[in-house]
């Protein structure tokens, strides 16, 4: 393999290299190139050596392996909290085919509205700006300035209220950001505002149905 460039510096490998066991690319048998220590590297450029070398890509990518499986097992665990809600759903006719293409997009529009907040009886000013400073006025007062509230987008929507307000719709920068901010929302000292998360509609109708049958259970 002599001839070939070491990945990290780019200069020409002579016979003796070292190559990652997960992607195969080969780098020069130092520190430096290897981002290994000197301890490490002696096991490494041993003949017969026990110890796979990994790139610092390689090292950097295996890292964030658990983050991955958090994520699908919480893919999985939304798409089966899908397939329950279409069930009492369609318990209560109110519901449609659970087919695998309805629960995918019912798990896209949740993942599209996942960041968003809706804010009602807000009062509307004359200008987008004064709009948006207000908005970034309460979040930080309920999440105590921990929420960066600098990336936000806001839109009104809808029609508006007997006082004359819209409801507003707010991108945070995340869900977390989101449900910080529901989690809290009880610090916000106008009471008359209210704040609740961007729910869809198949979302909306199983709060209904459990409203519903919460109120069944309580009349007996």
């Amino acid at each position: 393999m002599a001839g070939d460039n070491c990945a990290p510096c780019g200069d020409a490998l002579g016979d003796k290299l070292v190559a990652c066991d997960s992607c195969h690319i080969t780098v020069h048998p130092n520190e430096t190139c290897t981002g290994l220590a000197a301890s490490e590297l002696r096991a490494v450029i041993i003949q017969k050596r026990t110890l796979n070398y990994f790139c610092s890509d390689c090292r950097l990518s295996f890292k964030s392996v658990p983050k991955l499986i958090r994520e699908i097992e919480t893919l999985r665990s939304e798409v089966s909290s899908l397939k329950s809600e279409i069930k009492k759903l369609k318990e209560n006719k109110d519901a449609t085919s659970s087919s695998a293409e309805e629960v995918l997009n019912e798990l896209h529009e949740r993942q599209k509205k996942a960041n968003n907040l809706l804010i009602f009886n807000l009062q509307e000013p004359n200008t987008a700006t004064d709009d948006i400073n207000q908005v970034k006025s309460i979040l930080n007062t309920i999440s105590n300035n921990l929420i960066n509230s600098n990336n936000i987008k806001i839109s009104r929507f809808g029609n508006r209220n007997k006082n004359g307000h819209r409801p507003l719709r707010v991108i945070m920068s995340s869900s977390m950001d989101a449900h910080a901010v529901i989690k809290n929302k009880h610090i916000c000292r106008d009471k008359k505002i209210f704040i609740q998360l961007d729910q869809t509609s198949l979302q909306r109708k199983v709060l209904v149905c459990e409203n519903r049958a919460a109120e069944s259970s309580t009349s007996w």
